[in-house]
């Protein structure tokens, strides 16, 4: 067996490199559609008024994670646009910040913005803690569907094509 040699990240030239934040987010998005193979047939009986089994109920406590998963996916490919625009990538997990930054043409813009900004709420404290760090931030909307996975895979795709040169960078 070869041993791992750790190399020390070059912070400055990584934290400008487009093809850096891409391949993390594609590496977290493989881990959120490992998680939506398994939450996605219980997300379905849920909707549709099934009744659920011990396995579904196991299996919806998966929604954070995959949300959260998919949510840093996303912000680290739109992270991945800014810089390839020769702009410094902002320090947030707002998601609609960084789209409006990065100038992401959304084919459908209110839908897009509202997946962005529940997938925020993921990534900032519904996928990782109890309650978020204010009572009123605990009130904010954080309820996944299934039909939200298609445009979380429209999303990424736009994005992985962009950094690809398949779609024009944004101006």
């Amino acid at each position: 067996m070869v041993a791992y040699q750790h190399r020390p990240i070059d912070y400055h030239r990584r934290r400008k490199d487009p093809a850096a934040w891409q391949s993390v987010g594609f590496s977290l998005y493989i881990a959120a559609t490992v998680l939506w193979r398994q939450l996605r047939p219980s997300l379905e009986a849920l909707e549709a008024g099934t009744e659920l089994t011990d396995q579904h109920e196991l299996n919806l406590r998966l929604r954070g994670p995959f949300a959260m998963l998919s949510g840093l996916c996303i912000e680290n490919m739109l992270k991945s646009v800014i810089v390839q625009k020769g702009v410094e990538p902002a320090k947030t997990h707002d998601l609609t910040k960084l789209a409006h930054r990065a100038g992401i043409p959304w084919e459908q813009p209110r839908v897009a913005t509202d997946i962005l900004a529940r997938l925020t709420t993921f990534v900032i404290w519904a996928g990782r803690y109890p309650v978020a760090a204010t009572e009123q931030d605990t009130q904010a909307p954080k309820v996944l569907q299934a039909s939200d996975y298609l445009g979380i895979v429209q999303i990424t795709s736009l994005l992985q094509d962009i950094h690809l040169g398949r779609q024009p960078l944004p101006q």
